[in-house]
């Protein structure tokens, strides 16, 4: 459902308070539905947030009130008794869609939270394997390449053992807050496992992908300078025309070409291009 516009489900929503008016004046007085106006104020809430919620929140005490004229037969000294009534339900179903957005939203930070690196800020293991596999199923649908990056701190132990784990942990924070910035919103960047980032970069122009891999490598490197860490980075990019189905299979590509560069002198980037499962290409 989340992927469904917004206009979408507003419109829903609203369709569905306009059933609930029909049956309220239907049913008359002598039935009350008002949880027939409360699950499409609820719907509205947890999917388009507050402002979509108490936005049918008021379609449905609008509702309520219109089918309360339509069966009651109210007069007009009566008029003070329907703003009354109209205004007591608008601040009940306010009250549910504010409690269910907000309710929404504390979900959706624990989410965020459970996908996050504290120190880096940037996404953790799981959140950057989950992101992965979704990209993965995108470039097998649209046909574009896809590319990982493993990124290792080359001597980052040096730091941590002279500098203090402080220092190490400014460093790899300072080197997160770089790649975010370096990043086209499209990509996704997470520190994988202590000194090693993961990128991913969906859609990248394969003729460009050393280009991009050297810059990433150079911000890194006057990350690491600005906080006068004498550490390089060493880069394995594997570059799928094709991606396999397994995760797996790219980050052991990936990682087979990081362990290359820094079997041969660190400090450098070591890319394959891949046709698909079973062949590859330079």
């Amino acid at each position: 459902m989340d992927a469904l516009p917004a206009g979408v489900i507003f419109a829903l929503a609203l369709g569905t308070v306009a059933v609930a008016g029909m049956v309220d004046e239907l049913t008359g007085a002598e039935v009350n539905v008002t949880v027939l106006y409360l699950l499409p104020i609820v719907f509205a809430a947890w999917f388009l947030g507050a402002a979509g919620g108490l936005g049918i929140a008021l379609a449905g005490a609008i509702a309520g009130w219109a089918a309360d004229v339509a069966t009651r037969s109210y007069g007009a000294p009566r008029l003070p008794i329907q703003v009354f009534n109209l205004a007591a339900q608008l601040a009940l179903f306010a009250v549910v869609a504010a409690a269910v957005a907000s309710l929404r939203k504390g979900k959706n930070r624990e989410a965020a939270l459970a996908r996050t690196d504290s120190l880096t800020g940037l996404l953790n293991r799981r959140g950057f394997l989950e992101v992965a596999r979704r990209e993965i199923a995108r470039s097998a649908r649209s046909g574009r390449p896809l590319t990982v990056v493993l990124v290792d701190v080359d001597r980052f132990k040096e730091v941590n053992d002279v500098r203090g784990q402080d220092a190490g942990d400014r460093l790899l924070g300072g080197m997160g807050t770089a790649l975010r910035s370096a990043l086209r919103a499209v990509d996704a960047s997470a520190r994988f496992d202590g000194d090693e980032f993961a990128i991913l970069l969906p859609d990248a122009d394969i003729a460009s992908i050393d280009a991009v891999l050297d810059r990433l490598r150079l911000v890194l490197m006057q990350a690491a300078a600005e906080r006068g860490a004498p550490v390089t980075v060493s880069l394995g990019a594997a570059t799928f025309r094709q991606p396999p189905a397994s995760l797996d299979e790219m980050l052991r590509a990936a990682g087979r070409l990081l362990q290359d560069a820094k079997t041969n002198g660190r400090d450098g980037v070591r890319r394959e291009a891949f046709q698909g499962p079973d062949s590859e290409t330079r």
